[in-house]
């Protein structure tokens, strides 16, 4: 599980967090690819599909009427027939950042 604390004056593009994960098959690991699964309806995070770093991608709205205090986001690791999954769970409150915590 990870845990990130996120501005609302974040800069769209800003860095928040790197997720990494392992695949037993270390023949195979070319092959995989992060992508966020669930959480993101209003895609406000984009994440490198190679190297699991995930981007703020449009700015955080905490204010009404979005208000807009926390994310959890599901983020998974595959390859064709293989699924590994980290959750991500951003935190609450105006001006505090989001949270991450891993599982």
């Amino acid at each position: 599980m990870y845990q990130v604390d996120i501005f609302e004056n974040i800069t769209t593009g800003t860095a928040i967090l790197q997720v990494s994960a392992q695949d037993r098959d270390i023949d195979q690991l070319m092959g995989l690819r992060y992508s966020i699964v669930s959480g993101n309806s209003l895609e406000r995070f984009f994440i490198d599909a190679f190297s699991g770093v995930i981007y703020v991608k449009s700015p955080i709205d905490r204010d009404p009427p979005r208000s807009e205090t926390s994310f959890l986001l599901t983020v998974m690791k595959h390859e064709i027939d293989h699924y590994i999954t980290k959750n991500a769970l951003p935190g609450e409150g105006k001006g505090r950042g989001a949270f991450f915590s891993p599982f």
